[in-house]
Protein backbone atom coordinates (compact mmCIF):
# COMPACT_ATOMS: atom_id res chain seq x y z
CA UNK A 1 0.00 0.00 0.00
CA UNK A 2 2.79 2.48 0.56
CA UNK A 3 4.35 2.30 -2.51
CA UNK A 4 0.94 3.06 -4.71
CA UNK A 5 0.41 6.32 -2.29
CA UNK A 6 4.14 7.49 -3.07
CA UNK A 7 3.69 6.61 -6.48
CA UNK A 8 0.34 8.84 -6.20
CA UNK A 9 2.41 11.53 -4.53
CA UNK A 10 5.21 11.28 -7.31
CA UNK A 11 2.29 12.47 -10.32
CA UNK A 12 1.34 15.52 -7.94
CA UNK A 13 4.61 16.92 -7.87
CA UNK A 14 5.11 20.06 -9.79
CA UNK A 15 8.09 20.71 -12.25
CA UNK A 16 9.21 24.02 -12.53
CA UNK A 17 11.77 26.15 -13.51
CA UNK A 18 14.29 27.01 -10.41
CA UNK A 19 14.22 30.22 -10.81
CA UNK A 20 10.21 30.32 -10.45
CA UNK A 21 10.63 28.68 -7.35
CA UNK A 22 12.97 30.40 -6.10
CA UNK A 23 11.09 33.49 -6.38
CA UNK A 24 7.88 31.68 -5.12
CA UNK A 25 9.87 30.82 -1.76
CA UNK A 26 10.85 34.73 -1.24
CA UNK A 27 7.66 35.58 -1.87
CA UNK A 28 5.91 33.28 1.02
CA UNK A 29 8.36 34.08 3.53
CA UNK A 30 7.80 35.31 6.65
CA UNK A 31 9.18 39.12 7.65
CA UNK A 32 11.48 37.45 10.01
CA UNK A 33 12.79 34.76 6.87
CA UNK A 34 13.21 37.45 4.90
CA UNK A 35 15.71 39.56 7.44
CA UNK A 36 17.51 36.14 8.13
CA UNK A 37 17.63 35.65 3.88
CA UNK A 38 19.16 39.27 3.56
CA UNK A 39 21.36 38.86 6.36
CA UNK A 40 22.63 35.55 5.46
CA UNK A 41 22.78 36.83 1.38
CA UNK A 42 25.05 39.82 2.66
CA UNK A 43 27.62 38.27 5.24
CA UNK A 44 28.03 35.18 3.42
CA UNK A 45 27.63 36.47 -0.13
CA UNK A 46 28.86 34.20 -3.18
CA UNK A 47 28.85 31.06 -0.72
CA UNK A 48 24.81 31.40 0.21
CA UNK A 49 23.22 29.15 -1.91
CA UNK A 50 19.43 29.56 -1.61
CA UNK A 51 18.83 26.49 -3.44
CA UNK A 52 20.67 24.29 -1.00
CA UNK A 53 19.11 25.89 2.06
CA UNK A 54 16.96 23.64 4.40
CA UNK A 55 14.15 26.07 4.30
CA UNK A 56 13.72 25.78 0.38
CA UNK A 57 14.20 22.38 0.65
CA UNK A 58 11.53 22.12 2.65
CA UNK A 59 9.09 24.79 0.72
CA UNK A 60 9.43 22.23 -2.13
CA UNK A 61 8.96 19.21 0.22
CA UNK A 62 6.18 20.60 1.81
CA UNK A 63 4.23 22.16 -1.53
CA UNK A 64 5.21 19.17 -3.84
CA UNK A 65 7.52 20.65 -6.07
CA UNK A 66 10.46 19.71 -8.45
CA UNK A 67 12.77 21.49 -10.06
CA UNK A 68 12.41 21.30 -13.77
CA UNK A 69 16.45 20.61 -15.65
Amino acid sequence: MNQSSSSSQKETQLEKPLEELLNMYIENMSIYEKVAYEIAKNNLESSYDMEKSIGFIDFLKKNNYTIHQ
